[in-house]
């Protein structure tokens, strides 16, 4: 892609986030497999509303989630120290082949509180931690999303999330696209992608904005260090040929597009840009 044609890509990308916001709506999945772009006729189609949410609407999906009480092994197996359910699920006689019927039946014999907590733990309860940490409360907070393209509020499970989040995945595609890497987050859980934010963004920031989210962050990883990374610096490591030389109008776009870039990628989500202020940002206004 020239210069031109991610000028093209961001302004209908804004554009389609612009109207979304505009209704209180996040997306929560935006990547490019889910922004159709047409490079002929310029314009694009943002899809998949799977995982989006209204702002400020009640999810009572999660409320009652979380309102379930947290029972580990240990706490099943001392209320109920001799009895196991042993589920077995049989095709039902039903017309309806897709309905199933689920039976219990009650343990034959008495097994020990190690086998106790080995059958419970194949239905699904897990004592993580029987020194008390299953009794801390949950947090009620979204996490949907596409790894690599999550902002960190959303590691973070912050409750109060906004539109700012559609902004990062949006910052995410520019790197990706600037870079020429993809995927520029390479994340296979939200401890290794706490892992490259601290990386980027140095670990005094993340500390820092930890603590505005009301959470804590440490790590004694040697690779993370402070400040962290500018983004020039790291794009011109990457792909020197992004920097012309000869060619000062380009180059100034070039840095117009970064400094778009780090208002997309900015960590604190009440700092990062808008999509009515991306649209007239310099590198989307030239």
């Amino acid at each position: 892609m020239t210069i031109d044609d991610i000028k093209s890509y961001f302004r209908s990308l804004f554009e389609a986030l612009r109207d979304v916001h505009s209704h209180n709506i996040v997306h929560r999945d935006v990547k490019p497999g889910n922004f159709l772009y047409n490079m002929k006729e310029k314009k694009g189609i943002l899809v998949d509303f799977g995982l989006a949410e209204r702002l400020g609407a009640s999810n009572s999906y999660l409320n009652r989630i979380y309102d379930v009480p947290n029972v580990g092994a240990v706490q099943v197996i001392n209320r109920f120290p001799s009895v196991v359910g042993q589920i077995s699920i049989e095709p039902s006689q039903s017309n309806k082949p897709a309905v199933k019927r689920i039976r219990t039946l009650t343990a034959s014999k008495k097994l020990t509180k190690q086998q106790m907590m080995d059958e419970l733990a194949k239905r699904g309860f897990i004592d993580m931690d029987p020194k008390g940490y299953e009794n801390k409360p949950g947090w009620k907070a979204n996490r949907a999303g596409t790894r690599g393209f999550r902002a960190p509020e959303v590691l973070f499970r912050v409750d109060n999330q906004t539109c700012a989040i559609d902004i990062w995945s949006a910052g995410v595609i520019l790197i990706t696209i600037l870079s020429h890497h993809y995927p520029f987050f390479k994340s296979t859980d939200d401890a290794d992608a706490f892992y490259e934010l601290g990386i980027l963004f140095g670990k005094r920031l993340m500390h820092d904005l930890a603590t505005e989210h009301e959470r804590y962050y440490r790590t004694d990883i040697p690779l993370i260090y402070d400040p962290g990374l500018q983004f020039d610096k790291l794009l011109h490591t990457m792909r020197r040929d992004l920097f012309p030389k000869d060619d000062e109008q380009l180059l100034n776009e070039v840095y117009n597009a970064i400094d778009l870039l780090k208002r997309c990628l900015e960590p604190y989500p009440s700092r990062r840009i808008t999509a009515v202020e991306a649209l007239k940002h310099p590198f989307l206004l030239s």
